[in-house]
């Protein structure tokens, strides 16, 4: 969603309608020899950029609660595994 949040948040910056606002994602490639970029269009249409908002504020919502949500696949890797500063 990283794309789409920088529409959304330019377009509001700046004043400018989201129809307006492309996005594009470059991909360079170290070992060709030529065309060692690839430009890519990304779609982002309103249904994406609802549901990106809607992942953001309920990221937001759970930091201001304090409700940090906790991978459990990752604890037996965590420093903190089994220790008083887990989660």
């Amino acid at each position: 969603y990283q794309l789409t949040f920088y529409k959304i948040f330019y377009a509001q910056k700046h004043n400018v309608d989201l129809k307006d606002i492309e996005t594009h994602f470059a991909l360079l490639k170290r070992t060709a020899k030529k065309d060692n970029v690839e430009i890519f269009r990304v779609t982002s249409a309103s249904k994406k950029q609802s549901n990106a908002m809607t992942l953001l504020n309920k990221g937001l919502f759970n930091i201001q609660k304090k409700n940090f949500i906790k991978d459990k696949r990752s604890c037996a890797k965590c420093e903190f595994c089994k220790t008083k500063h887990c989660p």
